[in-house]
């Protein structure tokens, strides 16, 4: 727990970001550090929770299927297992994998670290636009725990349970709990259900064994299921796109005929051994296995209609080991490791179309085509065949191996300058077993023909090599501020793109490269003050080549498909400002501001009709994101506690969701409806909080969203059919947490 006692110097936070326990104003990186105990006063659950607190830093807030993280503009969801995400998810140094398995639950974490721009010399897995590691609290030699619960509106209950227990000298173990279950924020009047709802129970077993002098082991078991009714967006115009919705017209409100469903199960075990030995080097193992499954429904065309909905189930299965040798501390350091990775990624996906589809596209009851075909009627023949309902499949495997070495080194030439050199090696091997079907296998019959689905079957390997380096200077300008420039590189494997395509796509070919990313940064960070005000800053530049672009194409018959290929040139750049001030021993203030431009710098033809899409801005991209926050910590040594009082501001200015930049569509009426432009909005949110110094009771009064902002967070973006369909910011939420400490 952190408790001020009257000193006014600012707490030092140390971090980990280079395999060394290191003062985070001392670390080369722009690297924000969340600590435990913000995460408890701010009542944050999941990690998606966290992203409005930080700088350039986005994560989706609806289903988990598709999750994505996004840093400085840059980023990816993995909802195609041939595709992978751009951030790279660390769970104590073992990679966590794709999108599915990125919306963690936050239990008995000691903090995150969120490292900005391509990293690959100090960790195992490639990452071209960032790293965000989350560190368990280990087991101690004393006993303690505590259990809490969560009330809240939406009907929030979370029960936690946390017991630590020494068994015998040198040898504890740790058991976390959690439950937490919240209803959703959307009403789908067609069913009765609330969607965007949370269920969800996680645990985490940890024994920890220091066998002598030199020989620590640290096991970890963990497993997360969720089963839940997920959200993908309120429809604003009808299926097809062509007219305002009028089954749902009113904001939190659908009407779909099937409810989504999504279910998780993620699980993982690691074994961590560090080994000191002579010279007092350390060698490192990391070994880690982890599975995710997630079984995910939609209704995608959005309608109180029986026209077609999403069967998907994708699983992974994933092992990982690392060795590393830190050696000790001196003029000349460094870190030097191996990695290998094996991912075994499967999917089955049974998308079914139903019998309106038909009646949706025609706008005549498909009886009336019935009845021509009973008068043998050409036209009616033909309509029948070209819109035959059925079930679609896409069933295969990809399948990765990657070999890495890396090495980080820093070598001091004096007091005040240090230069840091490092480099990455890596081999990557993707094989693919995977085919598409329009027949449907109990019919027989090619199902809706007239949108040209493809029929085929994929067997093939790729494999890319990539060497990156990296160079940084270190510049300590007085005792208390350190400068720093630094030129860092990264790639991105290329992959297949086993999705639902077209006969034309597929026959093109479904492979693309890999992509590549060098960038540029300068970082000044310090105390000052008597060390009551700390600084962070840093401008950084990102060029990426062959950038790989998930994107929806419109087709000839009014739908779309997905395409994955590789851009000419994307660019990302701009500057972060973190600033912490005590201005007593008992307030303490906080801002951050990030400063960000990301565009595509060469996309010809790259639009979904084939617009040049060169200088358009990435989706998503603020110019400009603030968070300001306020804590009053005030001391009641009679009851041996505290009082403590926080209020946060976080902006984030206007942005464009769609890819093409896109802000009005005309429909068919002839209305215009404003799409992709969403305006600049912030949220507060505020937490009271009465902490024990000691064991004992603790309570937390929570509110996130004080004021109700119902912006949107995505303005029209089209799905398959062409339906238009929003993203809100989610509503006021409060409640109480009590914890009691032993």
């Amino acid at each position: 727990m952190n408790v001020l006692d009257g000193d006014s110097q600012i707490e030092i936070i140390e971090v980990t970001a280079q395999k060394r326990v290191e003062n985070i104003q001392k670390v080369p990186i722009s690297i924000a550090s969340f600590s435990s105990e913000r995460i408890e006063r701010m009542a944050l659950r999941q990690l998606n929770e966290v992203a409005e607190f930080i700088p350039n830093l986005k994560m989706s807030q609806t289903n988990d299927f598709s999750s994505s993280i996004i840093i400085r503009g840059v980023g990816s969801h993995s909802r195609n297992i041939g595709f992978d995400a751009r951030v790279g998810l660390y769970l104590d140094g073992v990679y966590v994998g794709q999108s599915p398995a990125h919306n963690q639950d936050l239990l008995d974490l000691e903090r995150i670290e969120i490292l900005r721009g391509p990293q690959g010399t100090l960790f195992g897995k490639n990452n071209v636009a960032g790293s965000i590691n989350l560190i368990t609290k280990k087991p101690e030699d004393e006993f303690s725990g505590n259990v809490g619960i969560s009330v809240g509106n939406y009907d929030l209950r979370q029960y936690s349970a946390i017991l630590n227990a020494p068994i015998s000298d040198g040898l504890a173990a740790k058991f976390s709990v959690n439950q937490y279950q919240r209803d959703g924020f959307v009403e789908n009047i067609a069913t009765g259900s609330s969607l965007n709802e949370q269920d969800s129970y996680s645990y985490r077993g940890q024994i920890s064994a220091k066998l002598s002098d030199s020989i620590e082991i640290n096991f970890s078991i963990d497993s997360l299921k969720s089963d839940r009714l997920s959200f993908d967006g309120e429809p604003i115009t009808n299926t097809l796109g062509t007219l305002k919705n009028t089954e749902s017209p009113e904001q939190n409100k659908v009407s779909f005929d099937i409810d989504p469903q999504e279910e998780r199960e993620i699980s993982g075990e690691s074994i961590t051994v560090d080994w000191n030995i002579d010279n007092d080097f350390i060698v490192k193992s990391i070994t880690g296995h982890r599975d995710s499954t997630i079984k995910f429904k939609n209704d995608f065309d959005f309608s109180a209609q029986s026209v077609a909905f999403l069967d998907y189930v994708d699983d992974y299965s994933q092992w990982s080991q690392e060795l590393q040798l830190i050696s000790p501390e001196s003029d000349f350091q460094y870190v030097a490791g191996i990695y290998y990775f094996q991912q075994d990624a499967f999917t089955k996906r049974l998308p079914n179309v139903g019998d309106e589809t038909l009646s949706l596209f025609t706008g005549v009851p498909r009886s009336d085509f019935e009845y021509g075909a009973s008068l043998s009627d050409p036209e009616s023949i033909f309509m029948l065949a070209a819109f035959h309902p059925g079930i679609l499949s896409t069933i295969g495997n990809v399948d990765t191996t990657s070999y890495s070495m890396f090495f980080n080194s820093n070598y001091q030439f004096n007091n005040d300058i240090r230069l840091d050199l490092g480099f990455r090696y890596s081999t990557e091997q993707k094989s693919v077993d995977w085919t598409i079907s329009s027949i449907d296998p109990q019919t027989n019959i090619p199902v809706i023909p007239i949108f040209e689905l493809a029929n085929g079957q994929v067997i093939d390997k790729r494999t890319d090599h990539d060497f990156s380096p990296l160079i940084s200077l270190n510049y300590q300008v007085n005792h208390d501020v350190n400068a720093y420039i630094k030129y860092s590189t990264g790639y991105k494997s290329g992959g297949y793109n086993v999705d639902f395509l077209t006969q034309a796509q597929l026959d093109a070919g479904i492979e693309f490269d890999k992509e590549t990313v060098a960038s540029y940064e300068m970082g000044l960070k310090g105390d000052l003050f008597d060390h009551q005000m700390r600084f962070s800053s840093a401008i950084f530049y990102a060029k990426y080549d062959d950038y790989q672009i998930n994107q929806l194409v419109n087709l000839t018959a009014g739908t779309t498909a997905l395409s994955i290929r590789n851009a000419a040139k994307v660019k990302s750049y701009g500057a972060e400002l973190e600033l912490t001030y005590q201005l007593t021993d008992y307030l303490v203030l906080n801002a951050a501001a990030g400063l960000l431009e990301a565009k595509f710098d060469e996309f010809p033809a790259g639009g979904s009709n084939g617009e040049d899409l060169s200088g358009t801005s990435l989706p998503g991209v603020s110019d400009f994101t603030v968070n300001l926050s306020v804590q009053y910590y005030y001391p009641i040594p009679v009851a041996n506690s505290q009082l403590s009082v926080s209020l946060s501001y976080n902006y984030q200015d206007d942005y464009n969701t769609d890819l093409d930049g896109q802000t009005t569509v005309t429909l068919a009426d002839g209305e215009i409806l404003g799409i992709g432009h969403v305006d600049g909005f912030g949220i507060i949110n505020g937490a009271i909080s009465l902490e024990q110094l000691d064991n004992g009771i603790s309570l937390h009064l929570w509110v996130r969203n004080l004021t109700d902002e119902d912006s949107a967070t995505i303005l029209g973006e089209k799905s398959f059919f062409g339906t238009r369909r929003n993203i809100y910011v989610n509503p006021r939420t409060y409640g109480l947490t009590v914890k009691y400490y032993f």
